[in-house]
């Protein structure tokens, strides 16, 4: 004999189906994953590049869905050879870094997904007053034309800090569209300094905040021209280039794509705070080491050159694209097909509508 039984009235049974099926609920019984510990590559003696992501860190990213925060190990990359190390090893979950190298890491294979663009103007000529005509007193060269001419006619290469940096290709961009032709010769950044405050060198292109860091210790020196605004006069566009930003490793973007998300928004909000702050204030937040290197005024001088600015790189494809064309032409074929970057090599956060470059 079947024993009495009782059922739910329909609309009961529906309601309950409901509140079972409701993402609250269901994100109770799956909570997003989080990370054990991240672990984060910033740059030495860099600034605009890495105070956004030095903010967003410094403000409790990473946190996970409950509002925890994720443990965090924070190491120094100290040179391009080194940032290619690690990115090639997959060594990291977030690094900050150049464009171009984080490129071309991409197209040998590194799990590199870019996120973020945070510097823009980077690099600059600097020169002592040399002897720019035979008979008349040394003066300094009144743009970098001028400085081409001089060089060239000597002989003599440009030093240029630091070796396999993205100027290289810009420079190579710059004489095919008409501007100054020079011929580089890389240099380490400190080796370049050094150079340069004894007098041993007369004129250099160099990064911000290095190239403040030059006219600090010598004060022959003075600024000539801007390279990227030399490259704008040349071929047109804008005066300024996507040049570094901040990367995920693949990997880690594809586990946890709700961390990686919150760094970008993370990254945007605090080069937006970063812009409201004047450059004392601005020094006061890079690290220690960076400040006993390079020195108070001259990083204070250096963010009157090289503003802080953060993007998405998902808003900037088309841009970036256009400069890894100028800083890397190798990475894309006859047809400008970037055929050896991964389709993915910037990250979109999901978003079908970001415009595509890459």
């Amino acid at each position: 004999m079947r024993k009495p039984g009782y059922s739910l009235p329909a609309p009961l049974l529906a309601g309950l189906f409901l509140i079972l099926a409701s993402p609250a609920l269901r994100a109770e019984e799956a909570p997003s994953p989080r990370p054990e510990k991240v672990v984060v590559y910033t740059a030495a003696a860099a600034t605009t590049a890495v105070l956004p992501l030095l903010t967003a860190l410094n403000e409790g990213w990473p946190r996970d869905a409950g509002g925890g925060t994720v443990e965090r190990e924070v190491s120094e990359w100290k040179n391009l050879d080194d940032l290619r190390s690690l990115l090639l090893a997959g060594k990291g979950d977030v690094w900050a870094g150049h464009l171009e190298t984080f490129a071309r890491a991409a197209a040998r294979g590194a799990p590199v997904r870019l996120i973020s663009v945070c510097s823009w103007r980077k690099f600059y000529f600097v020169s002592a007053p040399l002897p720019l005509e035979a008979g008349a007193a040394s003066r300094v060269p009144k743009n970098p034309a001028e400085l081409a001419r001089y060089l060239s006619g000597n002989k003599l290469p440009l030093p240029a800090a630091p070796r396999n940096s993205p100027a290289a290709g810009i420079l190579a961009a710059l004489a095919q569209k008409g501007g100054p032709a020079f011929s580089a010769e890389g240099y380490p950044g400190t080796q370049l300094l050094l150079e340069l405050a004894s007098g041993r060198i007369d004129a250099a292109l160099l990064p911000e905040p290095l190239a403040s860091a030059a006219l600090e210790k010598n004060p022959a020196l003075k600024i000539v021209g801007n390279l990227e605004e030399e490259y704008a006069r040349a071929a047109g566009g804008p005066p300024e280039l996507p040049q570094a930003g901040v990367a995920v490793n693949r990997d880690f973007a594809r586990e946890f794509p709700e961390l990686t998300v919150s760094l970008m928004d993370a990254l945007k909000s605090a080069g937006k705070k970063l812009q409201r702050l004047s450059p004392e204030e601005l020094v006061r937040l890079l690290p220690e080491s960076t400040r006993e290197n390079l020195g108070l005024t001259a990083l204070e001088n250096s963010f009157s050159r090289d503003p802080v600015r953060v993007e998405n790189a998902a808003d900037l494809a088309l841009d970036i694209s256009r400069f890894l064309k100028i800083a890397a032409p190798d990475l894309f074929g006859a047809d400008d097909s970037p055929s050896p970057l991964p389709r993915d090599f910037i990250f979109r956060g999901g978003d079908a509508s970001a415009p595509e470059g890459l």
